[in-house]
């Protein structure tokens, strides 16, 4: 581990992951738990990695079985038809979810995600990567916390009493793996060690 890179994750497809500043100091209210998402995130719709969209769509009858009447039936409207090319997916593309009924087109009216539903009852991953790891994400090579959102819970915070890798310890264990994680706390531990200590008034 040197100069913010991560070489001991899972991510196979890069092979150095270089670590944003806000997720090394990266802070919390106190009252902060991803245990009590709202799915507020979801309502614009998420990436997902092509092979991600091809298992979905290759399970659409038992998605089907758990999406509410007033959710959108038809596999061919679930996903933006255009493919966009990026290095921080493993095939290299993604697409992108449609956006229906107000939230993206997988999420029911009580903020839950048909996807993860359907995988947990019948033990088949359906949930995209990028759906676990918020608000953890990846952008550009570069492991980091996303701060496009403003929800109540998943927003930085910078007085905040929580530590971003404590609060998000799960996720970034789905991301990183053990080893990956471990070398993150010791990143975050050496940046805490060299940074100095405020002047006294």
């Amino acid at each position: 581990m040197k100069d913010g890179v991560l070489r001991k994750h899972k991510l196979v497809h890069l092979k150095d992951l270089t670590v944003n500043e806000n997720l090394l100091r990266g802070r919390f209210p106190k009252a902060c738990a991803t245990t009590r998402c709202k799915g507020d995130c979801c309502k614009t719709g998420v990436w997902v990695d092509f092979l991600e969209r091809d298992r979905i769509l290759a399970n659409a009858d038992l998605i089907r079985n758990h999406m509410e009447a007033g959710q959108e039936q038809n596999p061919d409207l679930w996903f933006d038809p255009e493919i966009t090319v990026h290095s921080d997916f493993p095939s290299g593309q993604a697409a992108g979810t449609q956006v229906y009924n107000d939230g993206c087109v997988f999420l029911t009216s009580a903020g839950r995600c048909v996807l993860q539903t359907a995988g947990q009852n019948h033990s088949v991953g359906l949930k995209p990567f990028y759906c676990f790891a918020f608000p953890v994400t990846v952008e550009e090579g570069q492991l980091m916390m996303d701060e496009g959102f403003s929800g109540d819970c998943c927003t930085l915070t910078p007085d905040g009493e929580l530590e971003a890798i404590d609060v998000c310890a799960g996720e970034l264990g789905f991301v990183l793996g053990e080893e990956g994680l471990k070398e993150l706390r010791q990143m975050a531990k050496t940046r805490l060690e060299q940074t100095p200590e405020p002047e006294s008034t």
